[in-house]
């Protein structure tokens, strides 16, 4: 499957080798990457499911507890608390 190109820009960005070339801040990023087109991003809920599935294998040692669940509403709470 091709990557879009809006995907392509951020990422080509984000990895340059120039760090005054990359994003600013975190915020600059975080703010490309929610101006995205929405068939360029998985939903929080998609998110979440993919990282239940494969957590586990990456993560064995991992303490679910930590991390679930992850869905739009934690999210939401993060941000607002600078957390994400």
């Amino acid at each position: 499957m091709p990557v879009p190109e809006a995907v392509a820009r951020l990422l080509a960005q984000a990895t340059e080798r120039d760090p005054r070339k990359r994003f600013g801040s975190l915020e600059a990023m975080i703010d490309a990457l929610e101006q995205l087109p929405s068939h360029c991003v998985a939903s929080i809920d998609q998110l979440g499911s993919c990282i239940r599935s494969f957590a586990p294998q990456i993560l064995p040692e991992c303490d679910n507890s930590a991390i679930w669940p992850l869905d739009a509403e934690r999210v939401r709470a993060f941000r607002r608390h600078g957390r994400l």
